[in-house]
């Protein structure tokens, strides 16, 4: 009984190395992913440029969502057009205003099968550009006080 454990062990580490190796030799090629804009704002246009070192890449999918501090949005899959050499690209338009980052990562066919790239985050622009809020600020508040001070003013100035 003893020694059908010990080989059981022993055959189940082997099958575990050899796992572990398969998965390790899937990878066929390392994925060069590049953002334009770099810093994009939220419902902008985003283009992404995927470049491969090596391997005949055959077919390039962007998976991606829009993320806040609170949760992600749906999970978007595009596929990417070849542009040269290893070279892949796809435009795509954001959606949520309220997000603050785009978490992407690619799969991509190969002669060794399908791979993933590792996820990788691009941070958006929160910068709104000065009063483009559509909100009156404090140039209104100032209006107001300067016509009532004015006001009283006359009305000082008329009792003299």
């Amino acid at each position: 009984m003893g020694r059908n454990i010990r080989y059981l062990i022993i055959v189940g580490a082997i099958l575990c190395a050899m796992l572990s190796m398969y998965t390790g030799s899937v990878v066929a090629a390392d994925a060069t992913i590049t953002v334009s804009p770099e810093t994009p704002s939220p419902k902008s246009t985003v283009t992404f440029t995927a470049e491969f070192d090596s391997g005949d890449i055959q077919s390039v999918y962007l998976n991606y969502n829009e993320c806040n501090s609170q949760a992600c949005y749906s999970l978007y899959n595009k596929s990417m057009e070849s542009i040269g050499d290893n070279k892949f690209e796809v435009e795509i338009t954001l959606l949520k205003d309220d997000a603050t980052y785009v978490q992407y990562w690619l799969q991509f066919k190969s002669a060794d099968g399908w791979s993933s790239s590792e996820v990788e985050k691009t941070y958006l622009s929160t910068d709104s550009g000065g009063d483009s809020n559509d909100s009156p600020g404090f140039e209104l508040l100032l209006v107001v006080l300067s016509i009532v001070l004015l006001t009283i003013i006359f009305k000082i100035k008329r009792k003299k």
